[in-house]
């Protein structure tokens, strides 16, 4: 499923029996992931098969993960190891 995702678009999701997922039409590889508990979280899948999870969206903006989310694609576009790419993306884990 595609949208886009700023708050509005956050508060309205409802949970359903399975885990989903909601993939922002704006950024290629930043996405919501929402669990049947209601549980909402910002992922970035930065490579193939390759994905943190950037914090609650409770905690974060729409803005503040899509600009995580996009620091961290741009590191791994540039040749960054995962290791790296996992220490940048610490500090917005801890929010």
């Amino acid at each position: 499923m595609k949208g886009n995702l700023i708050q509005r678009t956050i508060d309205s999701i409802k949970p359903k029996s399975k885990p989903y997922e909601i993939w922002d039409e704006k950024l290629t590889g930043f996405l919501v992931r929402v669990q049947p508990s209601g549980h909402l979280s910002y992922v970035v899948q930065y490579r193939h098969n390759k994905r943190l999870s950037l914090g609650k969206c409770s905690l974060l903006t729409p803005g503040q993960a899509r600009d995580a989310a996009f620091e961290l694609i741009s590191m791994a576009r540039k040749g960054a190891s995962d290791d790296e790419i996992k220490r940048a993306a610490r500090p917005v884990e801890g929010l």
